[in-house]
């Protein structure tokens, strides 16, 4: 028991990291909230998107299906891969601009906004079937004007 107690419990080495530890629990907070708000607004995009009436928007319906149910099925860490590697070797080509492949807006590192975009496309695709079950829930018969009486 001593022996699992010094492994994982040494509070000397804690100690010595707590720093790095921290600034790491800020960066993740940063990300999260960044992330969790830019994947609000681009689910509810997407599920306004899938509720486009008429056989003309047929075409982004699908489309937009199609991307949600990509995403959902995807793995966070290979999206992150994907977009990570895709991105910087697009950039590294001359295929898209520096300020796309390798992106370091308001001082943060790349690495940083890859994460924001993998966060936000990840759960943008989540957040769009709860917002469209939400949407589907309420009868649209409820939201007309109740008639008047005589």
């Amino acid at each position: 028991m001593e022996q699992f107690l010094n492994n994982f419990f040494d509070f000397t080495i804690m100690s010595d990291y707590f720093g790095d530890v921290l600034e790491g629990f800020w960066w993740t907070l940063r990300l999260s909230i960044i992330g969790g708000v830019l994947a609000l607004i681009w689910g509810l995009i997407l599920a306004l998107l899938r509720q486009l009436p008429g056989k003309a928007l047929a075409p982004v319906r699908w489309l937009t299906i199609a991307y949600i149910d990509a995403l959902r099925g995807i793995p966070m860490l290979l999206t992150l891969l994907l977009i990570y590697g895709g991105l910087s070797s697009l950039q590294a080509e001359g295929t898209i601009p520096k300020e796309i492949g390798v992106p370091e807006f308001f001082g943060y590192p790349s690495a940083f906004w890859y994460g924001i975009l993998a966060l936000t496309l990840t759960y943008g695709a989540y957040m769009a079937e709860v917002y469209r079950a939400g949407i589907e829930v309420c009868p649209a018969a409820r939201w007309k004007r109740p008639a008047r009486s005589a």
